[in-house]
Parts: structure tokens; sequence; C-alpha cells
């Protein structure tokens, strides 16, 4: 078990005990708590979060960098969220997804797999986060990428409406976070389709359209599908059956939010809970909108989980890696101090 400020490469950085402690401060609060994040262990039946009042520790926050911060949420003795809380208003930096090596492998788009700690490595990357679903493994440590994925305004691997049925079908599209050429985030049901021989990014206001129904452009230049959606225009609808994602134990969770004050997203947070349900999840974000920002949640959705949830982020010149299963995947969310 590794803690929300567990260390990496310790004897690397010789971080003294001072420093450690102060690192661990966000614990001293809470008696008899043990440090939770990174620990695969899953409580039988999760954090009961709709009864939760989310700590109001002032003193908890890490900033990374000037409208960013990390907060480590405690929801019982065995199980928490680490949060990357981005001030949308108080800086230019926006997620990108970041893949190496991309290729078709076997007929599939497949990319290097690393971990989160491998993402920070190199270059100025602040925060990584896994990113979306991914299938067969392959000999040089490549695996394939399944999900919307677009990067730097080119589709690189697109997701066209899963048909489901023959007689009488229907179609599945399934939520992805985006970010648009203004640096504005948003969540939607989305697919791809070549219209005039463009292939375009489509959003949609149901995860099950009809072949009557008209979905909009969403012109992106980043973004990544995954879902299941967890709230939309404020209130919670989890829509894994919809999606056909069903899978709602409680796990690790990585997920993300948005909120909304005076009809403008304000806010957008990255988490990784170590053990939740899709319900959990999205009630968390309710709660936590509520009592650190003062804003109320917009929409949520949920990237991959499981043993590929995983979070590594820089502070003070360390990568600190709360949950690191040492899964290594190939597409991941970062925030990184330049933009390209």
């Amino acid at each position: 078990m590794t803690g929300t400020a567990s260390i990496t490469a310790l004897a690397d950085h010789r971080l003294t005990i001072r420093s450690l402690l102060r690192r661990l401060r966000i614990f001293a609060f809470i008696p008899g708590l043990s440090v939770f994040c990174g620990c695969n262990a899953i409580s039988k039946n999760g954090p009961n979060v709709e009864t939760l009042t989310v700590p109001l520790a002032t003193h908890s926050a890490d900033t990374l960098a000037p409208g960013i911060l990390h907060r480590a949420v405690p929801l019982s003795q065995d199980s928490g969220v680490d949060v990357i809380d981005i001030s949308l208003a108080e800086t230019r930096i926006r997620p990108r997804i970041e893949t190496r090596g991309i290729a078709i492998v076997s007929g599939a788009v497949a990319a290097d797999a690393r971990t989160s700690e491998d993402w920070l490595s190199s270059g100025d990357n602040i925060v990584c986060v896994n990113g979306g679903y991914f299938g067969n493994s392959y000999s040089d440590d490549k695996k394939e990428i399944l999900g919307l994925l677009v990067q730097r305004g080119r589709v690189r691997r697109s997701e066209p409406l899963i048909r489901v049925g023959h007689t009488m079908p229907r179609y599945v599209a399934r939520a992805a976070f985006g970010i648009d050429r203004s640096g504005v985030p948003s969540i939607r049901w989305a697919s791809t389709k070549t219209i005039g021989g463009v292939l375009h990014v489509l959003s949609y206001e149901t995860p099950n359209p009809t072949v009557d129904t008209v979905p909009e452009v969403w012109n992106v230049t980043e973004a990544i599908g995954c879902g299941p959606l967890l709230v939309t225009q404020g209130r919670i609808k989890i829509t894994d059956k919809e999606e056909r994602l069903v899978n709602d134990w409680s796990r690790p969770r990585t997920f993300l939010a948005l909120d909304r004050r005076n009809g403008r997203a304000r806010h957008l947070i990255i988490c990784v809970g170590s053990s939740m349900t899709y319900r959990d999840a999205a009630v968390f974000t309710e709660n936590y909108f509520e009592h650190y920002d003062k804003t109320h949640v917009e929409s949520a959705m949920c990237v991959d989980g499981g043993s590929s949830s995983q979070i590594s982020y820089r502070s003070d010149g360390l990568v600190l890696s709360p949950m690191n299963p040492g899964v290594g995947v190939p597409d991941s969310i970062v925030l990184g101090k330049s933009q390209r």
C-alpha cells in the first residue's frame, strides 16, 4: 500500500524526514487514519458518500502550479480520492491526451504502454492519470487503444456509433471528454462519422441516438472517449446500461467533472478514487464542488478504472504517486506547464 503522499525514488531525492512529514500533513487532522490511496484492496460495500460530509481541510491542498491544486480527500479509514482541481480562470494550462509510439499493429491502433510515473519522467508534465480503455497487448510493449482519441485536432482513433441488434437495431454513443480550440473543456456523448469525405467528431444529447437523431459537430482539438457518463446538466444520470458499460461494484475509479456558475465552467477536477461505485463517484463530485469550490457540478464521467487507475504528479521537484499499480496504459490525460 502506498499513501496519498507516497514518495517515489525516496533515496534519489534525498527527502528529509521534515519534508516527508510536511507532505503527510494532510492527514494530521484525522486521528487514526491510515494513508489510503494506492491500496488496491477494495472494501466490500465501498464508501457511503451520500451521507459523507467532505472535510473542509483548508490545510490539505498542495499547489502544483498557479490555479492547479492537489487534494487528498478521505472517505473512510481505508479509502479516499486524490483530486486535481484546476481553476480554469486562473491558469491557461488545459489537459491534453498523451501517447507515445502510436501505430497500427495487427489492424488495431496501438501505442507504447507506460505508467503514470513514466509519463512524468521527461518533459514538463506536472500531472498524469490513466486514460481510456485498452485491449490487446503486443510483444513490443504496445497496447491497443479502444474508444475515441483526438490529439491536436487529429482523430487518431475513430469511434463510430455502436450498432446493437439486427431486426430492430439501436445505437450506442459513449461518453467523451474534449477540449476545444479555445481551451474550453466539455463532456458529451460522442462518436465519429465521415461526412463528405471528412471524418468528423459528433456529439449527442442522448447515449442512444436513433437514425433520425441530428448530432452536432464537436470541434475539439483533444478528446478521449470512455464512459460511462455520471452527471449531465447538473443532475446525476449514470448511463452505464445505455452505454453498455455495466461494471458498478466498488473498485478503483478514475473520473472527471466540470462545475458551472453563472453559466460558465469554473473548475475541472480530475479524480482517482481507491474504492468507489459509479454512484459514489457521481455523488462525490456534487459534494466536492459544493464544499471546496462553492459551485455546483454540471457534468461528470468515468475513464478507465480498476487495476489501470493511477495518478502521479510533480511537486517541489518530486514525483509523487498516490496510486501506482504498475500497469502500463497506452494513453493518458496529462497537464503540462507548456502547451503544444
